[in-house]
């Protein structure tokens, strides 16, 4: 008879084989100069994001690249963000957003806004957290020429300044992105569902973007990047998902309070689709949780080498082993919180309610 120590270790060495596997499908942004340059327009949503844009705007003005605009739109914002844009005014494109229309959620229509006025070859969308590395332009578009790809979204270096941040964004980011999605099935056209995207950078020449309907067809979507990304495919645009450290580092969330708010709004959203996804999705995190606390064996040792080799691949493997268990156990409380908040049309982001329509 199968016990459940039994079933545990066979699901963490299960999780390592997958690790494995996706660590070697997963394509990398490269480190070097590309061959052309054609002009590229930086997209930055910005809705109270003064305290980012200061930090961030300084990187920006100073990327190398030949051929570079850089537009920011300031989405009604009630903070800082006007006062800051305006230090740089010279240098970027300050844009400011329009009413947000019915049927659209705020990020998206101010990515609509942004890629109508951009004037660039290539449309970079990134967020106003992300800090870019000097050659971080250059390095997407070598990308895109040596995998010769259309488009592709970047997962970025996480800049982990919290204790709760530390503990939780390693499991519910990193590690279900490479130890539970099977990424080698992509290739196979019919797992549309296997294909992963990064709103955070999200780079795609400007005709490929008008092709699948830019923001636009992902209008009232709280996941866009995953959804634009999962257009991108089904439409046969030669499209990847890149694991990028070097490229920028993005500071998600400076607190427990945004980084609750931001995975209430996304988690079971992510880890879904809807609620039979969900509890799939719970029971892989019980998993964990027996394998690291109740039956310790190979499963247990696989659990921690996947881990282990996600952070590497992400350049995070200094990441605090003593907060992996407590970090294990505000995800699952995290992703209870999203699923019964995502169900009773209760989740906002900054000021606004979102309901998909």
């Amino acid at each position: 008879m199968v016990t459940l120590g039994q079933i545990v270790g066979g699901y963490g060495v299960v999780t390592l084989i997958n690790t494995v596997l996706s660590c070697l499908f997963f394509k990398r942004a490269v480190k070097n100069q590309p061959a052309n340059s054609p002009k590229v327009s930086v997209l930055i949503p910005a809705r109270d994001e003064a305290h980012n844009l200061s930090k961030n705007l300084p990187h920006w003005t100073q990327l190398k690249y030949p051929d570079l605009e850089i537009l920011v739109l300031n989405d009604q914002s009630t903070d800082g963000t006007e006062t800051v844009l305006n230090q740089y005014a010279s240098q970027i494109k300050i844009l400011n957003g329009e009413k947000l229309p019915v049927g659209w959620l705020g990020k998206n229509w101010a990515c609509d806004q942004l890629a109508r006025a951009a004037s660039g070859e290539i449309l970079i969308f990134v967020d106003a957290d992300v800090t870019p590395e000097p050659e971080a332009v250059a390095y997407t578009v070598a990308t895109l020429e040596k995998y010769k790809l259309s488009a592709c979204s970047v997962f970025l270096r996480q800049n982990l300044s919290t204790l709760s941040a530390k503990g939780v964004i390693p499991w519910v980011l990193q590690f279900s992105l490479l130890a539970w999605i099977p990424h080698f099935l992509a290739p196979l056209k019919r797992f549309s569902s296997v294909v992963v995207g990064n709103g955070q950078w999200f780079a795609m020449e400007r005709t490929v973007y008008s092709q699948v309907g830019g923001h636009k067809a992902v209008k009232n979507s709280v996941i866009e990047d995953m959804d634009l990304s999962r257009h991108l495919f089904r439409a046969g645009i030669a499209y990847a998902p890149i694991l990028g450290p070097h490229i920028a580092e993005v500071t998600m969330y400076r607190s427990w309070s945004e980084l609750r708010a931001g995975l209430d709004k996304n988690l079971a959203r992510i880890l879904g689709p809807g609620l039979v996804g969900n509890v799939f999705f719970l029971f892989l995190y019980f998993g964990l949780l027996l394998a690291l606390c109740f039956y310790w064996g190979v499963g247990s040792v696989a659990v921690v080498l996947a881990l282990v080799l996600v952070l590497h691949c992400f350049g995070a493997i200094r990441c605090n082993t003593l907060l992996w268990i407590p970090g294990l156990l505000l995800a699952i409380f995290l992703l209870l919180e999203s699923m019964f908040l995502t169900r009773m049309g209760r989740t906002t982001w900054k000021g606004r309610g979102i309901t998909e329509l």
